[in-house]
């Protein structure tokens, strides 16, 4: 009797071990499958430098990464530049010494407009890997090959 619950013990803990294992370990296959429309675009670049193996695995770093990483829309452009000037004249006013009046107006400035570039408003941002393309033979993929090749 001690056997069979021991054995079952066992075994109980080596289907968990298992069922534990994700079907989708390839980072590239999980990038690819939640980029949407924008699936097509990418598949093109890995098709373009699959005869290149360094420049594809480059580009497959890239795209690896993409659903990491967000950019601003690009209607919110206009706004977050008119924050930046605006911060960037209350620090030419200050002579960019960053004094206790300095900090009160930059943070009056934030309760202003900290909504628009508050990394919690998702509003504000898209995720790079449903709408970022990258153009076969641009640099971004050579400079990312030279960082690859200096690790």
């Amino acid at each position: 009797m001690r056997i069979k619950v021991d054995l079952i013990f066992l075994l109980s803990i080596f289907i968990m071990g298992f069922s534990c294992i994700s079907q989708q370990d390839d980072p590239l296959k999980r990038a690819l499958s939640i980029a949407g429309d924008n699936r097509a675009k990418l598949e093109k670049v890995l098709e373009h430098y699959k005869q290149d193996t360094l420049k594809l695995k480059a580009a497959c770093f890239l795209i690896q990464n993409m659903p990491f990483h967000f950019s601003a829309k690009q209607e919110m452009d206009s706004s977050l530049w008119k924050v930046y000037d605006k911060h960037v004249k209350i620090s030419e006013k200050y002579s960019w010494e960053m004094s206790l009046k300095w900090r009160r107006e930059i943070d009056d400035l934030k309760d202003i407009y900290g909504f628009l570039y508050s990394s919690a408003n998702s509003f504000n941002t898209k995720q790079d890997i449903k709408s970022i393309y990258i153009e076969p033979d641009v640099r971004i993929v050579k400079y990312n090959l030279h960082d690859y090749l200096k690790n």
